[in-house]
């Protein structure tokens, strides 16, 4: 196997560790999409482009929501969407609405999924953004993949120090034991 047949190996099983261990401590700490989703930015389907792509860059979304008037979700309009969709085919973003170019099929989740449901299913679909639905099936927030990562970013820190104070206390008791057996040792040939 060469070096480089070896690192990829390493790199898959690192990554299957990575993936249980995520999971673990997804169920573990009891981390659900409510503790980290963001509140949605939303508009109606009839909307103007104009009007959406005003609203994403006043609050700084990448995407917003298309909803009813229930907050039942009906579809989703990312920046790029609003490229390809009417800035690439020279149309009046004036004229065009939001529910005539959005995404309609969209991926949700339940507000108390765990992390790595929602991760699993960002991966899976080759989504970066999961609105978030309470019991009666109405939007109460997204998470996006920033999210994700920040927080992924914040647990893998809190790990880092927990094993480091973890080795150092095992370190402690690994000196005292040597010690203590050093002690009993010497006294048996006194």
């Amino acid at each position: 196997m060469s070096g480089e047949e070896g690192r990829f190996g390493a790199d898959l099983a690192l990554s299957e560790v990575n993936k249980k261990l995520y999971a673990y401590l997804s169920q573990v700490m009891g981390i659900k999409a409510y503790d980290i989703m963001e509140p949605p930015t939303t508009v109606g389907p009839e909307a103007s482009v104009t009007e959406v792509a005003k609203l994403m860059d006043e609050s700084g979304a990448g995407a917003v929501i298309i909803i009813d008037q229930e907050r039942r979700v009906k579809g989703i309009l990312t920046f790029r969407d609003v490229v390809t969709r009417v800035v690439a085919r020279e149309l009046d973003p004036s004229k065009v609405k939001a529910g005539d170019i959005m995404t309609e099929n969209v991926y949700v989740a339940p507000a108390d999924a765990p992390l790595d449901y929602i991760a699993g299913m960002m991966i899976k679909y080759g989504v970066r953004r999961i609105p978030i639905l309470n019991k009666l099936g109405r939007l109460v927030g997204i998470v996006e993949a920033k999210d994700l990562i920040g927080f992924l970013g914040m647990q893998r820190d809190l790990m880092i120090k927990l094993l480091s104070n973890l080795e150092s206390e095992l370190s402690k008791h690994v000196e005292e034991a040597s010690r203590k057996n050093d002690d009993e040792e010497g006294g048996m040939y006194v």
